[in-house]
């Protein structure tokens, strides 16, 4: 990865340190933050700016709630700290560390949103992998809601069953098989959004078939869309800080994970734990 100081200059190696020490941790911040943005945001398709054929009917409108969201939450070189800090806090919201997430819209504030029961399944590699593999534990959060429930009317037997479903759908040796190609179902009306980090088209249609089916529902493949990239992800990238190289978290890392926790919340009032497993 390469850095650059303000009004996107190419760092020479004596401009950064002309900067402030403000500017200096703005620049390092607003480069790392927006490559997480962009991450997130990877079904946001922009035109080609080089030359580069490509096929307008699939750059994403710029009227689009997604491509307008992703603009609100890119840290730009005027912004100041609460900006910034605000803005970070909003990805907070929105992303999980290059793992499968609901990712809401604009249109998805509505009071009949909010209100529908939100199922998480959170994954996590066995700690003896990451120790093996020299890094912190890979995990991954699939998320949907109950759309036809809202928080008043789910029943505490409807939660008994969802948990019933939810261990013989990922019983404990279920592996979830966490690879570098991106896949992306979109059905907001029955509740699923999902951007799947997976080795493999057949891994992604298991799990997106084994999440439906926990509500009744059947994949709709036409909804499924792939997103592939030539990077090489293998390689430890380095960001050079006052000529200090500095190691960045591998991206897309493979692994395998486990269900650990299974949990639904209802909006910011209460979170219900459904599984809980030692992984």
């Amino acid at each position: 990865m390469s850095i650059t100081v303000k009004n996107n200059v190419p760092y020479s190696g004596t401009n950064l340190q002309d900067s402030s020490p403000f500017e200096r941790r703005q620049n390092t911040f607003r480069q790392l933050h927006n490559r997480e943005v962009r991450e997130v945001f990877a079904d946001v398709i922009d035109p080609a700016t080089d030359g580069t054929p490509y096929d307008p009917s699939k750059v994403t409108p710029q009227s689009s709630p997604r491509r307008v969201l992703r603009q609100d939450v890119l840290i730009e070189d005027a912004d100041s700290f609460s900006d910034m800090w605000l803005k970070r806090e909003l990805l907070k919201f929105m992303k999980d560390d290059d793992v499968p997430v609901l990712l809401p819209n604009y249109d998805d504030v509505p009071i009949t949103v909010t209100t529908k029961p939100h199922v998480h399944l959170y994954f996590i590699e066995k700690k003896s992998s990451a120790i093996l593999a020299k890094r912190r534990r890979v995990d991954a959060l699939i998320s949907f809601r109950i759309t036809e429930k809202t928080v008043s009317t789910i029943t505490k037997s409807d939660l008994t069953e969802l948990t019933r479903e939810i261990n013989l759908a990922f019983p404990s040796s279920f592996q979830l098989n966490k690879g570098r190609n991106k896949y992306s179902y979109r059905d907001k009306e029955n509740g699923f959004e999902f951007i799947l980090s997976l080795v493999s088209e057949t891994e992604a249609k298991d799990v997106i078939t084994k999440v439906l089916a926990l509500r009744d529902k059947t994949p709709d493949w036409d909804r499924l869309t792939t997103s592939t990239s030539e990077k090489n992800f293998t390689i430890t990238q380095t960001i050079n800080i006052l000529n200090v190289p500095e190691k960045l978290p591998k991206q897309r890392p493979i692994a395998t994970c486990f269900l650990k926790t299974a949990y639904v919340t209802f909006g910011k009032f209460k979170k219900i734990p459904l599984i809980s497993r030692s992984v």
